[in-house]
């Protein structure tokens, strides 16, 4: 988990863009994103540090080689759709829609 985490702190340069955080680290990312400027933001503390541990104690009390093959392709589907979802929100959140800013409809001046 530590490596990921400065894995994504290094190709983020410096705090330039969270995208290689939100790929890396979906859940809390995305939930930290959607709650900005609310005073629930510290919810997101908990799936970013309890993702992988959540991995790896899934993946020992699997039991057998076909069980934990499933599961670990259901993992890696279900964090790269994860990881999707949160640069989608992150792209969003970009341009300052959160949910303490619900307008999520895009007005064009044409």
């Amino acid at each position: 988990m530590i490596f990921f985490f400065f894995a994504g702190a290094l190709l983020s340069g410096g705090g330039h863009t969270l995208t290689p955080m939100t790929i890396f680290f979906p859940y809390g990312m995305s939930l930290g994103l959607l709650l900005k400027d609310t005073r629930y933001e510290f919810i997101s503390d908990i799936p970013f540090v309890g993702q992988f541990p959540l991995y790896m104690v899934a993946l020992f009390f699997a039991k057998g080689w076909v069980r934990k093959t499933i599961l670990v392709i259901a993992i890696l589907v279900t964090h790269a759709l994860a990881a999707v979802m949160g640069i989608a929100i992150y792209d969003r959140t970009r341009v300052g829609v959160t949910l303490a800013h619900t307008s999520w409809e895009v007005h064009s001046n044409v």
